[in-house]
């Protein structure tokens, strides 16, 4: 009666064996996993992607960040829109310190009178026409991404002098036709400066 009993106490017993022999080995098993997974995961993080016959393909990292090398027109749109601006920032300085025969020279008789009197606020308002203007072309030489806002700023400060001295203060009669189209221009111009850095943006060559 006694054997009879202890058969399925033995049973037991090596059922209990027997899972914690599982379980172990299942924790062997996880960890061994983990271990692999260590060795595995630096190796193929960055690794290079394979082409079709199974060979590595070499990873170019500076043409994912839009090339090393510049464009051939962006020295050429850099340096013109340089050009452009440093003029206008020779005109500037020359008309705040109110030299008399530079702006006569310039402008006529009308300039004189036209800047006599300028407000204060488009002062400021050419001033970060200007500084936009040449901070621009040189962000746009270097690359980098903020060329786009500093050709925006300019361009917007630019549209602001246009409209408010052309409806407020006679701008085309006092500075006459040829004047008022060249400042169109460099409004246009600057327009298109901003429309070039948003496209390079775009294509990854302003980072």
């Amino acid at each position: 009666m006694r054997r009879s009993l202890d058969v399925p106490h033995a049973e037991a017993v090596d059922e209990v064996a027997k899972h914690r022999r599982a379980g172990d080995a299942g924790e062997r098993d996880h960890a061994q996993a983990a271990m692999i997974g260590q060795w595995i995961r630096p190796a193929t993080v960055g690794a290079k992607p394979r082409d079709e016959q199974g060979g590595w393909k070499p990873v170019n990292t500076r043409a994912n960040s839009g090339g090393a090398r510049r464009p051939w027109h962006l020295w050429l749109v850099a340096i013109a829109g340089f050009a452009l601006y440093l003029g206008g920032a020779r005109d500037y300085l020359l008309i705040l310190v109110q030299s008399s025969d530079y702006i006569r020279g310039q402008f006529g008789q009308g300039g004189i009178e036209y800047f006599a009197d300028y407000p204060s606020v488009l002062r400021v308002v050419w001033t970060i026409n200007i500084l936009g203007g040449l901070i621009a072309p040189m962000l746009l030489v270097a690359r980098h991404r903020w060329a786009l806002p500093a050709a925006l700023v300019a361009t917007a400060a630019q549209a602001v002098l246009l409209v408010t001295t052309f409806a407020f203060l006679d701008r085309w009669a006092m500075l006459g036709a040829m004047t008022s189209w060249f400042d169109i221009g460099v409004g246009v111009v600057t327009a298109l400066l901003a429309a070039y850095c948003w496209a390079l943006r775009r294509r990854g060559h302003l980072v």
